[in-house]
């Protein structure tokens, strides 16, 4: 299914299809952040509106960043804005995970696909399996430098989680709330449907505990070193290695720990 002039914001386990967004309470200094905001959501619109949603947002090639620049100008004319700092933190998700630099090293590590999958849209539900980045490490015929995705992990990703973590945060702290009007294709050739949705502190957590799941699996994903050279056997790997399966030296299960506790 594709999204038609609608906007698509997906952050974990929140997806909302929108084509407008009414602010929250605001003085003159919003006005402007208002527009700006409004900006960022028609800039997103177009962005995704060819995307297929079956597929990897990796896989999905929009680029994002120019309606995020919106949201996130919108927050300096106003910091408490309901709609940017909700827009932002998704946005700042969606940005990360339809990254081109993304798609690159998980197409190095995986070039027959096998690092992608089918309903993407539900990643966040699946745990990592080590014993499957074992099988997958050791199994590669090739290098298999699992160290380039952490390491655009703890460069890229986890800093723009941080961020949309902290936006999250200050929009429950402000008990938000932000009406959107959907529009939902309808697949019989009928009529679209247009909705209104209001969304809330309640959604707010919703989407935060869905956040925090990711940036603990991405701190688990980073913990460990899973690089293997060409050729090097899993004896050698497990006998000679001194480095496979040791932790890394950026301490990321402590982190992985206190995110899953606050999901």
């Amino acid at each position: 299914m594709k999204t038609r002039t609608c906007i698509l914001l997906i952050s974990s386990s929140l997806l909302l299809v929108c084509l407008w967004g009414c602010a929250g309470d605001g003085a003159s200094s919003a006005d402007a952040a208002g527009e700006l905001y409004l900006e960022g959501l028609m800039e997103l619109s177009e962005e995704l509106q060819d995307v297929d949603i079956n597929a990897a947002p990796w896989d999905w090639e929009a680029d994002v960043d120019g309606a995020l620049a919106k949201f996130e100008e919108a927050l300096e004319f106003d910091p408490d804005h309901c709609g940017a700092l909700l827009c932002s933190a998704l946005t700042r998700v969606l940005s990360v995970m339809t990254d081109p630099e993304l798609r690159a090293v998980l197409s190095s590590l995986f070039p027959d696909g096998s690092g992608r999958s089918g309903r993407a849209l539900f990643w966040f539900t699946r745990v990592p399996d080590p014993s499957s980045l074992f099988a997958l490490a050791t199994e590669h015929r090739d290098d298999f430098h699992f160290s380039e995705l952490q390491l655009y992990i703890e460069e890229t990703a986890l800093p723009s989680f941080a961020v949309a973590d902290e936006r999250l945060l200050r929009f429950e702290e402000l008990a938000c709330e932000v009406e959107l009007i959907a529009i939902v294709p309808d697949s019989l050739g009928h009529r679209d449907q247009l909705l209104r949705i209001e969304l809330d502190v309640t959604d707010a957590y919703f989407a935060h505990a869905g956040l925090d799941a990711l940036e603990a699996i991405a701190h688990a994903l980073a913990a460990y070193d899973l690089d293997v050279d060409d050729g090097q056997t899993k004896q050698e790997l497990v006998e000679s290695d001194p480095n496979f399966l040791t932790l890394r030296p950026h301490s990321h299960l402590p982190p992985a720990y206190i995110e899953i506790e606050s999901a």
